[in-house]
């Protein structure tokens, strides 16, 4: 009896669950401040967000048209993508061409470190097909051989792809070469992907038939292991929207005032089946990240319309002069 007696807790408010409550009425004056308080943050925010957008440097330019002009060339057609019919694109596996775009001048001095990104249009990468084509399983070193969800894209000739899936066959595989003033900046491409994808959605192992064949090719092949090819990594984190862009490579050094920036670009990857534009993109990035306009007049407007219920709801506490409630204990 001593022992039990000890090891009861304390006799609190808190134990014995006799804390005060309190239950808030949302009348309209109690609703109107709420509102008020929660327009000023969005408006505040708001304002805060376009400023911080204003500070990002972004040049953009499209290239698929450029390179386009060169002839996008296939391993069994040698005349130019003018004359090429769409059934004839729509097949083509390209053995590339290269062009140079500018990007212009540097309009201010961008600190490093400068994003390169690439930008794809018309690609639906949301689709459910594409979405499921893909063994998650295989990817993480599970298995070597990929479900039937790989399908269409399972094996090449008769021999299994690892990994398998439409969203692993179609990687991304054009490059750029930068140049500021003609001389060449050295990209890197550590760390563009995310350290949790890297560690845990891919595993260090070689790949097998992925692109390694120009006739029955999608885009680009793994470079080393499949947890070693960053670019790879970033182009299988799926895009939410039919226009988007992806992380290509970081530039770790200033470019100055001025300076003209051109990119040299090595045109693989057939946009053209699918009358997709493509384009590079430089960026800087605060601590909200990179340029985002509309986050910011979201923002505003949201913290607008807030602001106009907080006020119509102040005119309607004052007019009906609501009973005040007596707070009950608990």
């Amino acid at each position: 009896m001593g022992a039990s007696t000890n090891n009861k807790p304390k006799h609190t408010k808190c134990s014995q669950q006799e804390m005060y409550a309190m239950r808030p009425t949302l009348t309209p004056s109690y609703s109107s401040v709420l509102l008020l308080l929660a327009s000023l943050f969005c408006i505040s925010f708001g304002f805060i967000a376009y400023e911080n957008a204003k500070e990002i440097v972004q040049l953009e330019a499209r290239y698929d048209e450029a390179c386009k002009k060169d002839g996008f060339f296939t391993s069994s057609l040698s005349s130019s993508v003018e004359s090429l019919s769409e059934e004839e694109l729509m097949h083509s596996t390209g053995t590339g061409t290269t062009c140079t775009v500018s990007l212009g001048v540097a309009p201010e001095y961008i600190k490093a470190p400068i994003y390169i990104y690439y930008g794809i249009s018309s690609m639906y990468q949301n689709h459910r097909r594409f979405v499921r084509s893909r063994s998650n399983e295989q990817l993480m070193g599970q298995t070597e051989s990929g479900s039937d969800m790989c399908d269409p894209k399972n094996t090449v000739d008769g021999e299994k792809m690892n990994p398998c899936g439409l969203a692993a066959w179609s990687t991304f595989n054009d490059t750029f070469a930068v140049n500021v003033d003609g001389q060449p900046r050295a990209v890197s491409d550590k760390d563009i992907s995310w350290k949790g994808d890297r560690e845990f959605k891919f595993a260090n192992y070689l790949p097998t038939r992925v692109n390694d064949d120009p006739a029955t090719r999608g885009g680009k092949e793994i470079e080393g292991t499949v947890q070693e090819d960053e670019h790879f990594i970033v182009w299988m984190r799926t895009a939410s929207t039919k226009t988007f862009r992806k992380l290509w490579g970081v530039i770790e050094t200033d470019i100055e005032k001025g300076q003209e920036i051109t990119v040299d670009v090595t045109n693989l990857y057939n946009s053209y089946a699918f009358g997709g534009e493509k384009r590079v993109y430089f960026s800087t990035t605060t601590w909200l990240g990179g340029r985002n306009h509309a986050f910011a007049l979201y923002n505003i407007v949201v913290g607008f319309l807030l602001l106009i219920s907080s006020v119509l709801l102040g005119i309607l506490g004052v007019v009906f002069r609501e009973k005040k409630l007596p707070e009950k204990r608990l």
